[in-house]
């Protein structure tokens, strides 16, 4: 009895980290182009003033930083989710 329990919630459990798996690969789609957006910005903000924008900078860190948690996230290698289950990186 007590095994077929145990069983019982693996599977819940497993079922759950697919479905947020889900969430977190389409929040990491969304960041993709963000983060691509961003790094366009850059090259022309440095091209046109010869210094990158601080403040995209600072952002395109912090998505950086973003990216490399959903990837740790989705290949099993942390247990911690990151955002919007957790809060955002600071950088």
């Amino acid at each position: 009895m007590s095994n077929n329990l145990e069983k019982e919630w693996q599977t819940e459990a497993d079922f759950r980290r697919i479905i947020f798996m889900l969430v977190v690969g389409f929040c990491y789609a969304i960041a993709k182009f963000v983060l691509f957006g961003i790094i366009l910005f850059l090259a022309t903000s440095y091209l046109a003033t010869g210094r990158p924008n601080d403040r995209l900078r600072i952002i395109g860190a912090q998505l950086s930083t973003y990216v490399y948690q959903v990837f740790r996230y989705l290949t099993f290698n942390s247990e911690q989710r990151p955002f919007p289950f957790n809060d955002w990186p600071d950088r």
